[in-house]
């Protein structure tokens, strides 16, 4: 059956009881997940499973409109999350709390896309995501993508609540956001603004040196060295802050605020040497466990997959990883081969 034929006979099971329709919804994208159109079927179930609600009317309304060939999408959870970024935009920020906590409450709700004894659920924004997590989780069950965008809506109710100063609800949406793609450091970076304010240096430091294993742009990289560079900062350690401050620039070397930070810990340590050679600069990394550049394994799994993809012919997809790898190593000759392999793109 094609998807359009799955869709109709999915509606035709339809009953108007709320709890039944959702358990049979759930049901539904289970047995279709292997579909060759397992992620549209998916999204138009829980679309429907998002409208449903308790009243009686609204449930038999809904069905009605179901059945109708031609009809408008449901409104669904991507309408509220960009109606609360709209309401964020125009400055109404408790009703975009508002909207974002009740999205949170109805994903959670819906309870789709759970592991179970066979399958594991994340959700993964881009392919070398879903390459580092196997690499460094080693999943022993089979790895499905969640087709709701829980990260997007964990991290912006997490930013909504740290906005409010609600830290410790913002702490909980920023770990499942984290829980969602272990291997995206940007909610581990705004959890561990919570953590500041919380106090929770630990943990911060856990966190902070984790970003580095799968930091895959220049910009995250330079994110990690600041975070670490905090961690050392507020313990006065001035010596590792300053070299954490001073690597984040070589990566993203327009942050103003690392600037400010050097200038402080030039100050505390006035009279001491500051202008670390590479020698002195990598001493200081061991003995407080600062990595060194990029992390090996995103390198490598880059580097690795772009040969791949090289020699498969696959050129869009060498040019991905290869990127990758270049913006972190800076290899020119690398360069020269991504500016080659564009033009020959170009050209097909």
């Amino acid at each position: 059956m094609n998807y359009g034929q799955v869709m109709q006979k999915i509606k035709n099971g339809l009953t108007g009881d709320v709890e039944k329709d959702r358990e049979y919804l759930r049901g539904q994208i289970i047995e279709y997940r292997d579909h060759f159109d397992s992620r549209e079927i998916a999204k138009s179930c829980i679309q429907m499973m998002y409208e449903l609600t308790p009243d009686a009317k609204v449930i038999a309304d809904s069905k009605k409109r179901a059945l109708k060939e031609g009809e408008e999408p449901w409104r669904g959870v991507e309408a509220d999350f960009e109606e609360a970024r709209l309401n964020k935009f125009q400055r109404h920020y408790d009703t975009a709390r508002q909207i974002s906590d009740e999205l949170v409450r109805k994903v959670e709700e819906l309870a789709v896309f759970q592991d179970d004894d066979e399958n594991e659920y994340k959700v993964f924004s881009e392919p070398m995501d879903e390459l580092l997590y196997v690499a460094l989780f080693k999943p022993q069950k089979r790895l499905r993508r969640a087709e709701l965008p829980y990260v997007d809506i964990y991290y912006q109710n997490g930013g909504f609540n740290f906005d409010s100063r609600k830290y410790k609800e913002a702490a909980e949406s920023f770990r499942k956001a984290i829980d969602w793609c272990p291997v995206n450091p940007m909610p581990m970076f705004e959890y561990m603004e919570t953590l500041k304010e919380l106090g929770d240096n630990g943990e911060y430091k856990k966190i902070a040196l984790f970003t580095f294993k799968v930091a895959t742009t220049p910009e995250m990289l330079a994110k990690s060295y600041r975070y670490l560079g905090h961690f050392y900062l507020t313990n006065k350690a001035w010596e590792p802050a300053l070299v954490c401050y001073r690597k984040s620039l070589k990566y993203h070397d327009v942050n103003g605020m690392a600037q400010r930070e050097m200038s402080y810990i030039k100050f505390r340590l006035f009279g001491k040497k500051t202008d670390y050679t590479e020698e002195e600069t990598s001493e200081i990394c061991r003995e407080f466990g600062i990595p060194e550049g990029p992390d090996p394994l995103v390198v490598s799994i880059a580097e690795e997959n772009g040969q791949k993809y090289l020699d498969a012919e696959e050129l869009d997809k060498a040019v991905y990883f290869f990127t990758i790898e270049q913006k972190l190593t800076k290899e020119r000759e690398l360069k020269d081969l991504i500016d080659e392999l564009n033009e020959e793109l170009l050209d097909l």
